[in-house]
């Protein structure tokens, strides 16, 4: 399948990293281990996860992490089209991939009712060489750093319409994208709206595809101190329905559920540390071409370009005139 050109790219992406190729995602076999902190949170509106993405920029020591986040997976932020420059305003230590979820729903008419949805990725510009876009969707962002492809969900709720036919297209097209990248380490992160132990029909298609790519649930590698992801104090209601799954636990240095002191969402961001390969791209041996011979090779080329040109533009005179003087 042909991916849709992303309703959003930040504008300030090299053209190195809007375009991909799979076949280079090969063998690391040349690389340097880098360490990369992640943080999936849904913000439940922006305005609402605003603050505890602050916190964590700010007081990055408070949450046991050595700085702030290379990563960050964002899931409902509400926003419009229009308003996604907020993600800039506010993070201009990062580069974002993402979409809003409203863009159809404002295209037929005036927004009704409250906002919804929308996921975006947050990279630290840092790992700007090393990242690469690969798709973005309503419900879901895919990035690739160094070897690492990482996704980003926001799976349909209870009560959604058609939510089983939305759930298995997005795991379809992910499941397509994991083959596309199938030499890197997958980590698959974010709401995925239910839990995943329970009997729900969801649960049990999101945990047929875990079992199937053999991704590893990175709360069943550590042990949970919060035995919950999701908290609603006012409907006295808690459940686990955010994950991360990564394909290799050996890439995975510690997992955690946050709990900030100032958090307007109903959800707990996660935090995981993982370790991942970069290309070493360090030439050896390569001699530098000399300048002359630089200019000499850009004449030539010149030169055979005009030749190409005055070649054609004789065949087309010779049947013009073939053409209306016929022998």
């Amino acid at each position: 399948m042909r991916p849709r050109m992303p309703t959003w790219i930040n504008p300030h992406l090299t053209m190195a990293t809007a375009n991909y190729d799979p076949t280079m995602c090969s063998n690391y076999s040349s690389s340097v281990s880098q360490s990369l902190s992640l943080v999936s949170f849904n913000m439940h509106g922006f305005y609402q996860g605003l603050p505890v993405l602050q916190d964590l920029m700010e007081n990055s020591n408070n949450f046991s992490m050595r700085n702030c986040p290379d990563v960050i997976l964002l899931q409902e932020h509400w926003l419009t089209p229009a308003n996604l420059y907020n993600f800039d305003k506010y993070f201009v230590d990062y580069f974002s991939f993402g979409c809003s979820a409203m863009s159809k729903c404002l295209e037929s008419g005036m927004l009704r009712g409250r906002p919804f949805g929308g996921v975006i990725t947050l990279v630290n510009n840092k790992w700007r060489k090393v990242t690469e876009t690969v798709k973005c969707d309503d419900r879901f962002v895919i990035i690739k750093i160094g070897d690492l492809l990482i996704v980003n969900v926001y799976f349909p709720c209870q009560g959604t319409a058609d939510r089983i036919a939305i759930c298995e297209d997005m795991i379809c097209e992910i499941g397509g994208w994991c083959e596309c990248f199938s030499r890197c380490h997958h980590v698959i992160a974010g709401d995925f709206n239910c839990k995943l132990d329970s009997n729900d029909v969801v649960a049990k298609r999101i945990t047929s595809f875990i079992d199937e790519w053999s991704l590893i649930r990175c709360d069943e590698l550590f042990p949970k101190p919060i035995p919950f992801t999701y908290v609603n104090s006012a409907l006295n209601q808690h459940s686990y329905i955010d994950y991360v799954a990564v394909s290799s636990d050996k890439i995975v240095n510690k997992f955690s559920i946050l709990d900030p002191d100032i958090n307007f969402s109903d959800h707990l961001p996660l935090y995981v540390s993982l370790e991942f390969g970069v290309k070493d791209k360090v030439k050896t041996n390569v001699p530098a071409t000399p300048k002359a011979l630089t200019r000499v090779t850009s004449f030539n080329v010149i030169r055979a370009g005009i030749r190409l040109i005055g070649r054609l533009t004789m065949s087309l005179h010779v049947a013009i005139w073939r053409r209306f003087w016929p022998r």
